[in-house]
């Protein structure tokens, strides 16, 4: 159970960070709260990865790029950084119902 807690701790770090940056942004900018876009956070912080990034998927596979990694980049980040505790949650709760994993033999369902 303490492994559970600390991965779901440890998946909350993100969101927490992302949210933090979009308060700060908001309070330091004096502009109403808005989340930003994964894309801005990424230029905005460290351009030459990016750039790198960018550059490889470019050449060897743009598909990637414009299919899956562009429409993710315009996305708050908070909403992307949330997403796998989201599904982390979602595995947890199911594993619980259904007695599996960790909770085997403990399961609200057929036990």
């Amino acid at each position: 159970m303490q492994s559970i807690i600390t991965y779901g701790i440890m998946f909350l770090l993100f969101p927490v960070a992302a949210l933090a940056h979009d308060f700060y942004i908001a309070d330091k900018s004096g502009t109403p709260f808005e989340f930003a876009q994964l894309g801005w956070v990424w230029e905005t912080y460290h351009i030459s990865s990016m750039d790198a990034v960018f550059n490889f998927f470019n050449d060897n596979a743009p598909i990637v790029w414009n299919a899956f990694i562009n429409p993710l980049l315009a996305q708050p980040a908070f909403f992307v950084a949330v997403t796998p505790f989201c599904i982390y949650v979602t595995i947890v709760i199911f594993m619980k119902v259904f007695g599996l994993g960790t909770f085997e033999g403990e399961g609200l369902i057929g036990s």
